[in-house]
């Protein structure tokens, strides 16, 4: 991927063993609190509530949005606000080597960063949901209980379906993401307000991707993040080498293409779906970037493809 990872995916196989919902409840007055040992590796996506872990690495916060990469035979420590319960997604796998052997890692750390804490929540939600049975809004309630024996919430587990390979791959894809992301910040000891401005800028690249023709998105993001539309500009553009204005061009070009290759819409009806009012600016914009107008792009790509 061109820049150093912790591990070596190309030669790792991740098996999910279970995975589930779950938000914790307050069974004490003072801070609550789960103690115990990993089995396995156990993967949570925090998506409610108030917290802390303690791991051999450090102290670590846990609200919304946090990332854990916990591993087997680790002795970690949780601590909620009663007021403010827990509730994560947690999803339990095993990393094995080409032989089928088990690995056992250290790395990355427990901690992770998320490039985009949303599009993680989504894949490990649809983790659960493909390794679950029943519905996914009854997710479990559970008392933190201290404990010094080694412990492993599990949930329904399923064998090797459909289900449970796509969820392995999503899994896999997931864990690669973490790893590459983190081990990027790490080797540029980024400091926390230069990785805050690359999640913010990916995240309005994403945005733009999804939907071109929408441009107040970037607004609503600038607003969000407290920036200025100039200073957002700055930021993104000091991130992805253009300006947001420029990227949406560049995207909607790009669609354009894909849609005069692959459908039969007529050149009036690209421009309104790309969110231009005028079809013969797009018709402008689209000849000074591809050099050619879309009808003559149209008429190539028939050519080629006859």
């Amino acid at each position: 991927m061109g820049h150093f990872m912790w591990l070596d995916w190309k030669n790792i196989e991740v098996k999910v063993n279970s995975a589930g919902r779950a938000r914790w409840r307050r069974n004490v007055l003072r801070d609550a609190t789960w103690s115990g040992y990993t089995r396995d590796n156990d993967l949570w996506v925090v998506w409610a509530g108030d917290g802390q872990m303690e791991a051999p690495q450090g102290k670590f916060k846990l609200e919304p949005g946090s990332v854990l990469w916990m591993k087997p035979g680790i002795f970690y420590d949780i601590t909620q606000k009663p007021t403010n319960t827990l509730g994560m997604d947690f999803i339990h796998f095993s990393l094995f080597d080409q032989c089928g052997v088990k690995i056992k890692t250290t790395a990355p750390s427990d901690n992770l960063s998320a490039f985009d804490s949303s599009y993680v929540q989504q894949i490990s939600r649809h983790i659960v949901e493909l390794m679950y049975f029943g519905d996914i809004n009854n997710f479990i309630d559970y008392e933190l209980k201290p404990s010094l024996k080694p412990s492993n919430i599990s949930t329904h587990n399923i064998d090797l379906s459909d289900a449970a390979l796509s969820a392995t791959s999503l899994l896999k894809s997931l864990l690669i993401d973490l790893d590459h992301f983190n081990s990027v910040k790490s080797s540029r000891n980024e400091k926390k307000a230069d990785l805050y401005h690359r999640q913010i800028a990916m995240k309005a690249a994403m945005k733009i991707r999804e939907n071109p023709a929408d441009a107040s998105g970037i607004h609503t993001l600038a607003n969000q993040a407290g920036y200025s539309n100039d200073y957002f500009a700055r930021v993104f553009k000091g991130v992805l080498g253009i300006s947001p204005q420029d990227y949406i061009i560049r995207t909607r070009i790009k669609k354009a293409e894909q849609m005069l290759s692959s459908s039969a819409y007529n050149i009036e009806n690209i421009a309104l779906e790309l969110g231009y009012c005028d079809k013969y600016f797009f018709s402008k914009q689209f000849k000074a970037k591809t050099g050619l107008s879309p009808r003559e792009y149209r008429r190539k790509q028939e050519f080629h493809g006859a």
